[in-house]
């Protein structure tokens, strides 16, 4: 068999590996690129990612017409991956563009658009095309071949699923996630899936244009209503209607079935017998819309509540909310051997028959449980999320840097809340202890409070060493405080005072142009000094130092940022866990500031605390969606293909994708409904809709469906093509 490989094949499995990885990788991050650089809301978020899925799927019919019917499908995979890299390489570019920049979010959806396009083009031509290649009697070479085009499928959306989202944590362009790099590597693996695709042009076997099924299938629909609108007579099956006015000794199809001696049946009646069947196969398969609505739902809903989860697994290792789709491509190639050779043996061991349509039906009541288990998880989620004030509340807390004394606070009503040293007033949701002051906004105050802030350094100028005032004051004396670049450095224990800027993640930097001076009030009208406030930014879980820096280092590069860093002696920042959002209060100690040596004192405020459930608690949802995945998916596509007549082998390929397509369109519609106040309850009731959806499936396999048989004369050819959602 090794010899008679048509070894030009593996150009193609090439090109299906790389071409997986640009997809599923650039998608691994589209959620989280719409949520922090588009700023979209998660409604928005929703309409996007779904919107691009329907199109990835809705637009394989296209693909499959051009290539059958027109140009074949080595030109269809070619001119159509050029347009998938086109937009690739403009949703690339886009990504570079700071959120401000008027492009945004036009050339991300153009670009979204093209690669909808690009990738639902040649989605039903590659796998064809690899089996045109085979003798058509080498059936065991093909089904090999497909084995490995399965293998390498899968290859390429597990190692993109998982590097991907890496390359979207490294900093880079002054940005806190690097998606020019996330986007970049897909788009140069689509580049490399079509060279690899034309290398293999000069021996690959294009086989002559046939009649396109889809387009014969539409014909026979449409004149059959159209027969059923003017007919009084009564059919069976409406689709009879068809042969109303057909006359087989003039129809080309008959004549040329009854000289080949093939079959003495009028060939339209067997075609239409063909199609009959077909329609009971779509009835059957419809259900799985509202399946395919929930199990899309991995990479969006799913990903956002991987967000308010802690993926810090051990001091060294995480787990990034875009990886733990990573999950399903393990699952499920563990489950295909668990299910054939484990669970369906034993199963029947005990008289019962696992037919595809019971496969199928218990996929529905799995899906149903995933959305349950989301669901509990979701409302323990909830119970740690800070309370979001209402449109006519303002949150007030106060921050108290003194290391030795309490301060108490009174508010216009007289509550009093006690502040003990180095502490501050703060909401811990978890442990129902709500310390913030509600103010109703717009009622007049003798006073303005400083509610949020990231860094705030209270150290004058006059207070600081002089080898840091030319960095950021205008002199020595000055009582305005420090303003010049600040650098938060990763440090390994508290006895090292170097700054490395050369490893992403070990430092966080922000210059002079981020800082904004504040007037300061204490017990007089006007101000005394001024503090200095920097901007938000993310940072990872660690231990960290902070440095000045120069305001004439005008480059961020790690040579000239480690030559000018300053060591801050005295303050040590801790950040653990993910989620949480920090203010930091730095102030000098001015009873023991001597000469050239500045004490100063650090007072962290926590805004949010830090995400409390570990990632790891979505693995239970993750795996029972994939067991359902497979009784669903893989045997579906075995359903629909066996079920389907030879010659509609195509036909039933659209209506599956076409499937997917109209799933995400619904969860599009439900969203811009605004039918549900939480997750919790639009989880819970996707469940509830899929579990009802899995009883009428049952009752419609038990009462509706019959099984269809072909025999040798229906198989004359068979076109082998993939069907697989992917």
């Amino acid at each position: 068999m090794v010899k008679q490989w048509p070894k030009v094949t593996f150009f193609i499995i090439g090109n299906e590996f790389c071409e997986r990885f640009s997809f599923y990788g650039m998608r691994a991050v589209l959620t989280l690129y719409a949520i922090n650089v588009l700023r979209f809301s998660s409604a928005k978020v929703i309409y996007i990612y779904h919107g691009f899925i329907a199109l990835s799927y809705g637009t394989p019919i296209l693909g499959s017409i051009l290539a059958d019917g027109y140009i074949g499908k080595f030109w269809t995979i070619l001119l159509i991956s050029m347009v998938y890299i086109l937009g690739q390489l403009i949703l690339t570019i886009s990504s570079a563009f700071d959120f401000s920049v008027s492009l945004h979010p036009t050339l991300d959806i153009l670009g979204l658009a093209l690669i909808g396009i690009g990738t639902g083009g040649i989605k039903p031509c590659v796998a064809a095309f690899g089996a045109d290649q085979f003798n058509p009697n080498h059936t065991k070479m093909v089904s090999a071949f497909f084995a490995v085009f399965y293998f390498s499928l899968n290859a390429g959306s597990a190692a993109s699923m998982f590097i991907t989202p890496e390359l979207r944590a490294i900093r880079c362009g002054g940005h806190e996630s690097c998606f020019p790099l996330a986007f970049g590597l897909p788009a140069a693996l689509m580049l490399t899936a079509t060279i690899l695709f034309v290398l293999g042009s000069p021996k690959y076997k294009n086989l002559p244009l046939q009649e396109n099924a889809i387009f014969r299938v539409a014909e026979m629909i449409y004149v059959a209503l159209k027969n059923k609108s003017c007919s009084k007579i009564k059919r069976e099956h409406w689709l009879e209607h068809y042969l109303d006015q057909h006359r087989c000794e003039t129809d080309r199809a008959c004549k040329a079935l009854l000289q080949s001696g093939q079959s003495k049946q009028c060939a339209q009646t067997k075609f239409l017998g063909y199609v009959t069947n077909l329609c009971r196969v779509i009835n059957m398969l419809l259900p799985l819309v509202v399946f395919w609505a929930l199990y899309d739902q991995q990479g969006s809903k799913w990903t956002m509540q991987a967000l308010a989860m802690d993926g810090n697994i051990t001091d060294s290792f995480m787990i990034l909310p875009d990886q733990m789709g990573l999950l399903n491509s393990f699952i499920v190639l563990l489950s295909i051997p668990l299910f054939q050779f484990v669970v369906y043996p034993l199963i029947e061991k005990f008289g019962i028959k696992t037919t595809p349509l019971r496969r199928m039906a218990a996929g529905g009541f799995l899906t149903s449980a995933a959305f349950v288990i989301c669901a509990v998880l979701q409302f323990q989620i909830e119970e740690t999320l800070p309370i979001i004030p209402t449109s006519d509340t303002a949150y007030v807390s106060f921050i108290n840097v003194y290391k030795n004394c309490s301060v108490t606070v009174t508010d216009f009503d007289g509550l009093e809340k006690k502040i003990g040293p180095d502490k501050s007033l703060v909401d811990d949701v978890t442990n129902r202890n709500l310390e913030l002051f509600r103010v109703k906004v717009g009622q007049a105050a003798d006073s303005e409070f400083l509610i949020k802030f990231d860094i705030n350094l209270l150290i004058p100028c006059s207070n600081v060493s002089p080898v840091a005032v030319q960095y950021g004051c205008l002199s020595a004396s000055s009582s305005e405080a420090y303003a010049g670049g600040i650098a938060l450095c990763r440090v390994q224990n508290d006895n090292s005072s170097a700054c490395n800027f050369d490893t992403n993640w070990e430092s966080v930097y922000w210059s002079s142009s981020t800082a904004q001076r504040k007037d300061v009030v204490t017990d007089k009208m006007s101000p005394n000094f001024t503090s200095t406030v920097y901007s938000y930014k993310d940072i990872r879980a660690g231990r960290y130092h902070i440095h000045y820096i120069p305001n004439n280092v005008s480059s961020t590069l790690p040579d000239l940022l480690n030559e000018s860093a300053v060591h801050l002696k005295g303050v040590v920042v801790e950040i653990q866990g993910m989620g949480g959002v920090y203010s930091l209060t730095i102030t000098s100690d001015e009873e023991k500031t001597s000469g050239d040596n500045l004490t100063t004192s650090a007072t962290m405020h926590t805004i949010i605390f830090k995400n409390h459930l570990s990632i790891l608690w979505q693995i239970p949802q993750y795996a029972v969606i994939t067991f359902a995945e497979v009784l669903i998916i893989m045997t579906g596509i075995e359903f629909a293909y066996s079920q389907a007549a030879p010659v509609l082998k195509s036909v039933v390929q659209a209506v599956w994708l076409s499937n997917v397509a109209c799933g995400d369109m619904l969860i599009i519609i439900i969203e811009s409904l605004h039918l549900f106040e939480n997750l919790v309850t639009e989880m819970l009731v996707y469940a509830v809709i899929m579990f009802l959806v899995a009883i009428a499936f049952s009752l419609m396999a038990f009462f509706y469906y019959e099984y269809a048989h072909y025999n040798t004369e229906d198989v004359q050819h068979v076109e082998l093509k993939n069907l697989r959602s992917d």
